[in-house]
């Protein structure tokens, strides 16, 4: 018989595998393996690699008891191949190929590869080696190739046939996967090759004789699956195991860690986990960590591997080696798109973010021996890598914590596979760096990738942006809600935007987001968009959003992104081949790799998938597991289903799951995307399903993601879980198990045709109006789960509900009671907001399992039943319940509460308990409970039985003098909000200033208050609006605070602080400067964002500060007084317009400016018109020589606060908010602040102002202060910054 080499035409050059399929199958299913004289032959170039590589490859096998041939000697020129070598070829096994530089430059190399390939037998295997050499060059003969292969063709002019032959054979090699040097140690590639060829050369006998069962098979199979030509060889094609020149990486992960806390045990067990499970790890060996500089080859092991795992232990941070390799691998994550999974061990997170404990004492030491820049960007590096997602010893066995984390990696590394190519990519367009604004269409067919690129690109960019939001799948959200929903949804981003902000229609969102973005640095994904209008309303021009924005869209509609002006398409392109197989491996097999003698069928399943990520995962996901036969017949059945090719993978990947995984499924699909991961897991616990071993399966297969804890499904996924539910409803009503279309909802409950399969009912929309009949859940024997949104009636009333029930929540529920036998033992969840409710029960029910009571807004309801029988309930809301009358006494033995919100019980006069023990109490609302009888002694035992409350409202309960314990600074300790406002109180207690973690202080709307004595330490933000009798407050001498530091006295006209409200601000900013000064005794607070602590700078670092530059300083000041004069202070005023402008002395000094102070005079008319907005703003902006400096700063006003007069708002700004933009300020000549406002009811009439030297930090008090928003309710003022 020819070889089929050598028959073929010229110009048509076969595979490698249409090759071997020509062979003919094997007779019997003998599993006795061939008689060889030779394990191995190699075929090398020798003057390329002999007495080197080649060599040491030859000794390392022979070493290894592998019988290896080859051959010492050189061919002369023109010597045919000796009958001694072609006689080892054909008895040898197994053939390592040696491709190098001048490989082609030798006839004999091409003859001996020729000879290999003709001679190939059953049962053996060929290895490609590219040594210094690219496969391409090899495959397409390439640079020198091409150069060896136009020298034969000019030498054997007459042997055309020849050169073809050794044109095919290259090709034909390189096409099988082999092993790539790249730049690895040549001792460790020899010692990957030795162990690939002793697994080759192992035992495989079962296989084989498994195999050879299914050849017959295969051949009738030929003529209907197209993707099987030929019939089937025992030789597939060598993959690999961690192939990863693809993409770039050596190592799937990095570990960091310090050696002496954790390398004798759990780096060690950590370690050899990842290696069991296939993952190509990279642990740092401790004799690199020699000197001060991190050496090269960890710099490249970071950048090489697809994801770093930091162990933060209690001494990570004393190690400068490993604060430098975070800094590495945080760039690293940024540029190149690396994942990070930080793991505290033994270590409080807090701690670490923070810089406390023993990694504040590290840093203490650090700044003594290394600069400031350095020590910084460590800094910044542990509050970042605190910020990802995250796993914690805490109380867990180290067993469970490496079972997690290795589920988790594996997980990751499969997200990420083709992932670098496509990021890259998206970042080139995104181009951060540049301080344009900028729209990105991500576009590509079904299932390609998009929405998970762009999440993953989401984590990676989105801390260098002032405001994140991800509006996913708008598409579906539009139709289900309207595009006025997911405005308010990007609305509420905005800190200065109220929570219930209303938006009458989409032209008014469209002027608010205008409004409210054109001043930030936004970031903003819109996924899943199908239809202009959708981009009009939450994008529809680069204008609306600030300097350094970024929109990325992701649709299937390339036209529609067209159709938007200034947009930058980018295509997202299927996987290539290695990825796609990566890919597929990792479902197929779990691991990266696929198992011998699967490789064509993995082959024909990457071909059908043609690069689709979804489809890959999906087929794999239900291969994983069956044998071989399985698989022939399941790809014979996967090739009808191509027309549909999507849906159907995903429903194979459904049928794969278990009973329990595909309820959960068809829970999150129908009512719990998009909803927080803790939530979820609540109902799905609830409702007795397992929520994290579900979920995981879930996120296995690619149904759901879950991103900033938030629960996404994917959108094909979740259209396929509303069709299975659909047809179960109609076609299978006896195993329908979800209720959620309210037709099918309808058809139950009003004809009672409901059976005992029904676990849940969900009827989500609250604009569906409905009547149904007394017995619309006779039938429901079952039912585990509902939730009703829509207005539904029972005029005759309601006869029964299920005894099952474990979660009841049903908004507007039209009865005053619940039906009389209702008493379901394992409720947990009873919510029924806005109903009709007078009492729950009459009668004493046990609700042991029972955590959560929410009747918020229950008009009607006058009182609560007996706290007795729920004894493990931990959320009592009330909230709005305007006809309760009083409390059941025994609310006050719940031991397991942990929030009581009674806020506006406008009517409630009874709150009081024998003995309080609320141990548990984290947040307790009572602000508008007026009408309290003995509000004093209630107070009193509840700062005695609640010592670790988080925040207490008492606002509006007509506290009168010394109903406020003298003690509470000893008793609340955790306290870190106390909301005391509109109180006929006139004095504090003194032990306030105890409260050492107290953030916010509410004294709004207290108009007896005169004084306020001296404050803790820590306060961050005081609201004092409208307290019109107060006159002495703290001395800012005594008070210290943060970096940032908010003050509002709106309308406290007898404050005398310095006799004049003017002098008083002026008073506290020059104290607030004063905090900056060197010799403050205790640590200051650093914020560079608002509601975000960064880091925590000790003594020696401010002084380093100021001894250098004093251009790292961070931090911002406000306070709002009455006053119609702008302090002298202010050089530079102008008092009669909006605008200053300060001009720069030529020989400034650049190491004492330290910032710019403000000041504005304003008014605002009190003639509000509808057309106006919940809130009006004033806005600064800078500019440089009339060139614009970043984005807008400022504050706004609700529009339910009247100022009664003029009133001067002060603002100073560090040079570190604005320094980047301020690089040439000995070349810029002059600085302007513009002050404006869109608002025609408020008026700028003067303002001032200075730029901030070392010089006027006259006091030198310690600050520690970071701006928050209203822990309860609206404060009528709030302040924003967009300083980056």
């Amino acid at each position: 018989m020819a070889n089929p080499l050598m028959k073929s035409k010229q110009g048509k050059f076969p595979t490698y595998q249409s090759h071997l399929s020509s062979l003919p199958p094997s007779s019997s299913s003998s599993s006795s393996n061939p008689d060889f004289e030779y394990d191995v032959f190699i075929s090398f170039r020798g003057k390329d690699t002999r007495k080197r590589f080649t060599t040491h490859l030859y000794s390392s096998l022979e070493g290894n008891g592998i019988s290896t041939f080859m051959d010492d000697e050189e061919l002369e020129t023109g010597k045919a191949i000796s009958p001694e070598l072609l006689r080892a070829i054909k008895n040898s096994r197994l053939f390592i190929i040696v491709l190098s530089e001048n490989y082609a430059d030798s006839r004999w190399c091409l003859d001996e590869l020729v000879h290999i390939i003709e001679n190939l037998r059953p049962k053996s295997y060929i290895i490609p080696i590219f040594y210094d050499v690219d496969p391409t060059v090899v495959r397409h003969q390439k640079n020198s190739y091409a150069i060896a292969f136009s020298d034969h063709e000019k030498k054997y002019k007459d042997q055309v046939d020849k050169i073809n032959r050794w044109r095919l054979a290259l090709t034909a090699v390189a096409n099988i996967s082999g092993w790539h040097l790249n730049d690895q140690s040549e001792v460790q590639f020899i010692e990957y090759i030795v162990k690939e060829v002793f697994r080759k050369l192992g035992d495989t006998s079962r296989l084989l004789d498994e195999l050879d069962t299914t050849i017959e098979l295969v051949n009738r199979l030929k003529g209907t699956y197209k993707g099987f030509s030929g019939a089937i060889s025992h030789e597939f094609r060598l993959r690999k195991s961690d192939d990863h020149r693809q993409h770039g990486f050596r190592y799937d992960v990095f570990l960091s860690c310090r050696g002496e806390n954790t390398r004798n045990h759990f780096v060690d067990n950590l370690y050899h986990a990842l290696h069991r499970h296939g993952i190509a790890t990279f642990r740092v060996d401790e004799t690199l960590r020699m000197g001060s500089e991190i050496v090269p080859q960890l710099l490249q092991a970071i950048k090489n591997s697809k994801l770093s795992i930091v162990i933060l232990s209690r001494n990570y941070a004393s190690s400068a080696w490993c604060l430098e390799e975070l800094v590495h691998i945080l760039e690293c994550r940024k540029k190149v798109g690396n994942q990070v999974l930080p793991i505290f061990y033994g270590v409080d997170p807090n701690a670490v973010r923070h810089q406390t404990d023993s990694y504040g004492e590290a840093f203490a030491e650090h700044e003594e021996r290394f600069n400031l820049e350095k020590v910084k960007k460590w800094r910044d590096a542990l509050r970042k890598v605190t910020n990802l997602t995250s796993r914690h010893l805490d109380k867990r066995h180290e067993v469970d914590l490496i079972d997690d984390i290795v589920r988790t990696v594996s997980r990751q590394l499969r997200a990420l596979v083709g992932m670098a190519y496509q990021l890259n990519k998206l970042n080139s367009y995104l181009d951060s760096d540049v301080n344009d604004v900028r729209i990105i269409g991500l576009w590509g067919v079904a299932g390609i990738g998009k929405t998970t690129i762009m999440e993953v690109n989401y984590n990676m960019i989105s801390e260098n942006f002032e405001v994140c939001c991800l509006l996913a799948n708008v598409k579906e959200e539009s139709l289900r809600f309207g595009l006025t929903a997911l405005q308010q949804q990007l609305l509420r981003r905005l800190p200065e935007v109220p929570e219930k902000i209303s938006v009458r229609d989409v032209q008014h969102g469209i002027g608010l987001i205008r409004d409210h973005f054109c001043s930030k640095r936004v970031l903003l994904i819109l996924d899943n968009v199908d239809k202009l209008d959708q981009l009009e309303a939450l994008a529809g021009d680069s204008s609306w959003f600030g300097s350094g924005s970024r929109i990325i869209i992701t649709t299937r509609d390339k036209n529609l992104l067209a159709s938007l002006k200034g947009v930058k398409m980018c295509e997202i392109e299927g996987l290539n081949h290695g990825e796609a197989s990566e890919l597929f491996s990792f479902h197929a097999f779990g691991q990266n790799q696929q198992l011998e003698h699967y490789d064509m069928l993995c082959r024909h399943v990457v071909e059908y998938a043609n690069g689709n990520p979804l489809t890959l995962k999906g087929i794999g996901r239900f291969l994983f597991g069956k044998n071989i036969n399985e698989w022939i017949y399941s790809l014979n059945n996967i090739k009808s289903l191509r027309k549909n090719q999507i849906f159907n993978t995903l429903r194979i990947s459904y049928d794969s799951l278990d009973e329990e995984s595909k309820a959960i499924f068809l829970y999150i699909s129908c009512f719990l995307d998009s909803k927080n991961v803790d939530r979820v897991s609540e109902v799905l616990d609830c409702c007795g399903y397992p929520s994290k071993i579900g979920m995981e399966s879930l996120i296995d297969i690619s149904f759901i993601t879950v991103s900033n804890n938030i629960v996404r499904m994917h959108p094909f996924a979740q259209k396929m879980g509303w069709k299975i539910v659909h047809r179960e409803c109609t076609s299978k009503p006896v195993k329908c198990r979800i209720l959620w279309h309210h037709r099918d909802i309808t058809e139950v409950t009003s004809r009672n045709s409901g059976t005992e399969s029904v676990e849940a009912i969900v009827l989500d929309n609250p604009e569906l109006e409905g009547h149904w009949n007394r017995k619309a859940f006779t039938s429901l024997c079952n039912l585990k789960l509902l939730s009703i949104r829509s207005n539904i009636h029972l005029p005759e009333g309601l006869e029964y509900l299920p005894q099952t029930l474990r979660l009841l929540k049903w908004r507007r529920y039209p009865l005053k009671s619940l039906p009389p036998d209702f008493c379901p033992s394992q409720l947990v969840e009873l919510k029924m907001c806005h109903s009709q409710i007078e009492q729950l029960w009459w009668e004493e029910k046990l609700f042991n399992d029972l955590k959560c009571i929410n009747l918020s807004h229950s008009r009607n309801l006058t009182k609560t039943p007996d706290f007795t029988w729920t004894p493990n309930l931990e959320k009592l809301i009330l909230e709005g319940c305007t006809s309760l009358v009083e409390v059941h006494p025994s609310f006050g033995t719940l031991k397991r509460l942990r929030i009581l919100n009674l806020k506006d019980c406008i009517s409630l006069r009874s709150l009081q308990c024998a003995a309080m023990s609320l141990e548990s109490l984290q947040i307790c609302f009572l602000s508008g409970c007026s009408k309290l009888e003995h509000i004093d002694q209630l107070v009193a035992r509840l700062v005695l039985g609640s010592p670790n409350i988080l925040k207490l409202s008492l606002r509006n309960c007509d506290l009168e003098e010394g109903a406020i314990p003298s003690d509470i600074g000893c008793c609340l300790t955790s306290l870190e909000v106390l909301d005391i406002g509109r109180n006929k109180f006139s004095s504090l207690p003194k032990s306030i200033r105890q409260l050492n973690k107290l953030k916010f202080l509410g004294l709004a709307h207290c108009n007896q208050l005169k004084s306020v004595p001296e404050l803790p330490s820590n306060v961050e933000y005081v609201e004092a609006r409208d307290c019109s009798s107060l006159h002495t407050f703290s001395n800012p001498s005594n008070v210290r605070t943060s970096i940032d530091f908010v003050l509002s006295f709106i309308n406290c006209f007898n404050l005398a602080q310095n006799k004049d409200c003017r002098s008083t601000a002026l008073t506290w900013l020059k104290a607030y400067l004063g905090s900056l000064m060197p010799d403050n005794q205790n640590q200051v607070h650093f914020s560079l964002y608002m509601y975000m602590y960064l880091s925590l700078i000790s003594l020696s670092y401010i002084q380093t500060c100021l001894s250098q530059e004093l251009s790292q300083l961070s931090g911002r000041f406000d306070i709002i007084v009455p006053g119609t004069r702008i302090p002298e202070w202010f050089r530079h005023q102008n008092n009669m317009g909006p605008s200053v402008t300060i001009p720069l002395p030529p020989n400034r000094n650049n190491r004492n400016w330290i910032g710019f102070a403000f000041c504005v005079v304003f008014i605002v008319h009190q003639n509000y018109s509808e057309e106006e907005s919940s809130s009006i703003e004033i806005n600064c902006q800078l500019y440089a020589d009339e060139s614009r400096i970043g984005n807008r700063f400022g504050f706004c006003i609700s529009n339910n606060t009247a100022l009664k007069s003029d009133h001067l708002w002060l603002r100073y700004v560090s040079n570190g908010s604005i320094g980047k933009r301020m690089l040439r300020w000995n070349r810029i000549g002059q600085i302007t602040a513009s002050f404006e406002t869109e608002s025609h009811c408020l008026e700028v009439k003067k303002c001032g102002l200075r730029a901030v030297y070392k010089q006027d930090m006259e006091e030198k008090n310690k600050r520690k202060f970071q701006y928050i928003c209203s822990p309860t309710e609206d404060l009528g003022v709030g302040f924003f910054s967009n300083d980056k």
